[in-house]
């Protein structure tokens, strides 16, 4: 299970790139699915086993455009 999530950066490169530190109650629990989305300007980590919510931080709009585009490019190769 996860004890603490920090987001410790968020940059853009080819997209946006977020560096999360993870720490789990469990040293060798290895289980935890995390699930990306963003409502808004808001990027948010949650548990995919419990939907909670674990980490949020809100996007500029450089790096919302970035989501955006990320967003429009994946439709197309769908």
């Amino acid at each position: 299970m996860v004890d603490t999530i920090e987001i410790s950066r968020v940059n853009i490169r080819d997209s946006l790139s977020v560096d999360l530190s993870v720490w789990m109650n469990n040293p060798n629990d290895w289980q935890f699915q995390p699930t990306l989305s963003v409502t808004g300007n808001t990027f948010t980590v949650s548990s995919k086993e419990t939907g909670d919510s674990l980490a949020s931080i809100e996007l500029d709009d450089e790096q919302l455009e970035a989501v955006q585009r990320e967003e429009i490019h994946s439709h197309l190769l769908n």
